[in-house]
């Protein structure tokens, strides 16, 4: 179930990014979008590590690392806490899920401005 759970954020993330640089690449924009594009791209995969190794509080006996995929859970059992680590394969595809959201997350104006676009209002950058 979870690796289920990781391969749809997976999917749904890769749509998103491709979808930009589709949408990119169809209208012709000029160097400087693509460089823009690739500065969000780096920007996103820097918050998405950093977002990788946040350890929050979920309620007051567990704790997650990870956002929004998380990669592990401390449970506090008693007087000691016990780790959850899920299999390796799910924990790969969580981390890689938590850079990519950080890329979506950065490509928001990107998003916006083609969402902009599409409903017909020109942009102020020519081609």
């Amino acid at each position: 179930m979870e690796f289920l759970i990781v391969i749809i954020v997976l999917a749904l993330e890769l749509w998103i990014i491709g979808s930009i640089g589709r949408w990119l690449w169809r209208s012709g924009k000029n160097k400087r979008w693509w460089i823009g594009f690739g500065c969000l791209v780096a920007a996103g995969i820097c918050l998405g590590g950093w977002a990788s190794s946040l350890e929050y509080q979920v309620s007051p006996g567990m704790r997650w690392q990870g956002f929004p995929v998380p990669l592990s859970f401390f449970v506090w059992e008693e007087d000691r806490r016990t780790d959850l680590i899920p299999a390796e394969a799910v924990q790969g595809g969580g981390f890689l899920a938590d850079l990519l959201s950080g890329v979506v997350i950065c490509l928001v104006p990107l998003i916006v401005l083609r969402l902009i676009q599409q409903r017909g209002f020109p942009a102020n950058d020519p081609k």
